[in-house]
C-alpha cells in the first residue's frame, strides 16, 4: 500500500484497510510517498524503488489529487495490477467502452453528470425488475415504484 502525504490520502488509506479486513486481505507493507523530483528523495517518490523489496500480488495507491497514482502503473518492481486511485478503479462507466450501445450512451452522458448517469441506470434497473417480476414483488408485499426519474445537478 502506498500512502501519500495529504490527509485525503490517509482518510483512502484507512478506507481500505477496512475493506481489505472485512474481505480477509493481507496488507504486506504501507509505504510512504511523496510527489516530488528531488533526486534526494528518490527512495520516496520512485515507484520503482518503493515497491523494490516487497512481496506483493497488488498495489493499492492512496492518493487523492493523483498525479503520483497515474504515474504508477507499469512502473512497479514486480509486474502487479495497481488498484485505488488510478489503474482498475471501479467505475460503472468509462469514455473508452464501445460496446453495448456505449456510444449513444457516451452522447448521452456528456449532457450530464457521471454520477448521474449511475443512478439513471441503477434507477432504470430496478424499473426493469418491478416490470419483470411484479407478480412475485405482490406476492411478497413488496412495492417498488413503476415511475422513477432523476433530477440532473446543475
Amino acid at each position: 500500500m502506498l500512502v501519500g502525504p495529504e490527509p485525503e490520502d490517509e482518510a483512502l488509506a484507512k478506507s481500505f484497510q477496512r475493506s481489505a479486513r472485512r474481505l480477509g486481505m493481507r496488507i504486506v507493507e504501507r509505504r510512504k510517498f511523496i510527489l516530488s523530483n528531488d533526486p534526494r528523495k528518490r527512495e520516496l517518490n520512485n515507484p520503482l524503488l518503493l515497491t523494490g523489496t516487497a512481496d506483493y500480488d497488488i498495489v493499492y495507491i492512496a492518493d487523492a489529487q493523483g498525479e503520483f497514482a497515474r504515474l504508477t502503473p507499469y512502473k512497479t518492481h514486480l509486474p502487479r495490477p495497481v488498484v485505488g486511485s488510478n489503474g482498475l478503479t471501479g467505475a460503472a462507466w468509462h469514455w473508452a467502452w464501445e460496446r453495448h450501445g456505449a456510444p449513444q450512451l457516451e452522447n448521452f452522458s456528456k449532457k450530464r453528470l457521471r454520477d448521474t448517469w449511475q443512478v439513471s441506470t441503477g434507477l432504470r434497473g430496478l424499473q426493469s425488475s418491478d416490470r419483470n417480476g411484479r407478480t412475485a414483488h405482490k406476492k411478497r408485499g413488496v412495492r417498488v415504484a413503476t415511475r422513477l426519474s432523476v433530477v440532473e445537478r446543475t
